[in-house]
């Protein structure tokens, strides 16, 4: 009786802007069955909270597909979708306050909001949404949920009892939070956030410091951004809420996760913990030779609760070999392989490629990442 071939399954999260994360999968068992064409390839779409976290649960979840009218960080009108699976629903944050939705010039975290995705969530209280789950991930912004909230009926006022304008740049000068009225329809939902990252809310660690660069911020940028974050988590204190100076997670999406901790009791979970239950994970590896995960980059920032973390720490858990793919592999990289992961492969070496170049060529490169897998960690095929 023939013996079967290695089982494979590839847990890839998104390239931001680049490929989705069944695309990236699907590219690199490709490579795989170009050298093993008898191995089993599973494709398993997965995501950390950020970019493709809806795409990732929809089927497993039967969700069924909306849209709404919102704003984009900069207020611009936009149509974003969400989905509903019976009185839950799921907001993915980044469709309609991401990183992605802005061009390079116009990243300014001091004045970006994440009032669509409030929007969002208003909209799926009016479908009949009373538990809201919100991937919390790949924003734009760093307003500490503000601009979510507002959209929500809170006010947040300066000293003199004027609306503070959009933006993380503006917190700073908050002193009273006004709630909204008691019959307000977001009393008649629970808020789970789905965070992709394990960072709190201020600190060398904090949401302002490491990733506010990449949303545009400069170092005085980052002062401003992190004394706001800082005031908000001081007048939900001051307003008799939990303190959440000192919560994981606080810091995930601009800070978003401290804000609707603080003013909304949210509950804080993992995001990639959650999509790889939801998508049914540890059922999925099971009797599996090998798990290849990744993301567009891997660098220091992947151990926070990235989506490679949490796939290599269940792999390892279940006995089974993991390996990483990386767009690139940039400082702090290693970090990864304290999580289980046995080896991390780029598919591209140098950075400074345009958006479009790696469009076209990146499906290529993971194919040849994929085959590399096969030889080194399943071998020829016969």
């Amino acid at each position: 009786m023939r013996r079967p071939g290695p089982k494979v399954v590839t847990a890839m999260a998104p390239f931001k802007g680049t490929l989705a994360s069944d695309e990236a999968g699907r590219f690199v068992a490709e490579g795989i069955l170009g050298v093993r064409p008898d191995a089993r390839v599973t494709v398993l779409p997965v995501a950390d909270g950020g970019e493709g976290t809806l795409d990732a649960v929809r089927s497993a979840m039967k969700c069924r597909i909306e849209e709404a009218a919102v704003e984009d960080p900069l207020g611009r009108p936009l149509s974003a979708a969400f989905g509903m699976a019976g009185h839950a629903a799921i907001i993915e944050m980044a469709k309609a306050s991401g990183l992605p939705l802005l061009s390079e010039n116009e990243r300014n975290p001091l004045a970006a909001s994440s009032r669509g995705t409030g929007m969002l969530a208003a909209r799926a209280i009016d479908a009949g949404a009373e538990r809201i789950t919100i991937g919390a991930g790949g924003s734009a912004t760093v307003d500490g949920g503000t601009g979510a909230m507002s959209a929500l009926g809170f006010r947040f006022l300066d000293r003199r009892g004027r609306r503070l304008g959009p933006g993380g740049g503006p917190l700073r000068r908050l002193r009273r939070v006004e709630f909204p009225a008691g019959r307000s329809p977001v009393k008649k939902a629970s808020f789970v956030i789905a965070c992709d990252v394990t960072n709190p809310l201020v600190g060398p660690d904090g949401a302002a410091r490491v990733y506010g660069p990449q949303k545009g911020a400069s170092a005085e940028d980052i002062a401003v951004l992190e004394e706001g974050l800082a005031r908000l988590a001081e007048a939900a204190v001051e307003a008799g809420l939990t303190d959440v100076l000192s919560v994981p997670m606080a810091g995930a999406a601009g800070g978003l996760a401290g804000g609707f901790a603080a003013f909304l009791g949210a509950r804080l979970i993992p995001g990639g913990e959650w999509v790889l239950d939801a998508v049914r994970f540890d059922e999925a590896i099971e009797g599996a030779d090998l798990v290849v995960t990744g993301e567009g980059r891997i660098d220091f920032q992947s151990a926070f609760g990235k989506m490679p973390s949490r796939v290599a720490a269940r792999a390892k858990r279940k006995g089974v070999r993991c390996v990483a793919v990386g767009g690139t592999l940039d400082r702090g990289f290693e970090d990864i392989l304290s999580a289980g992961v046995e080896k991390a492969f780029a598919a591209w070496h140098r950075g400074g490629r345009t958006a479009a170049e790696l469009r076209k060529g990146t499906p290529e490169r993971l194919r040849k990442a994929g085959a590399a897998i096969a030889m080194e960690f399943l071998g020829e095929g016969k």
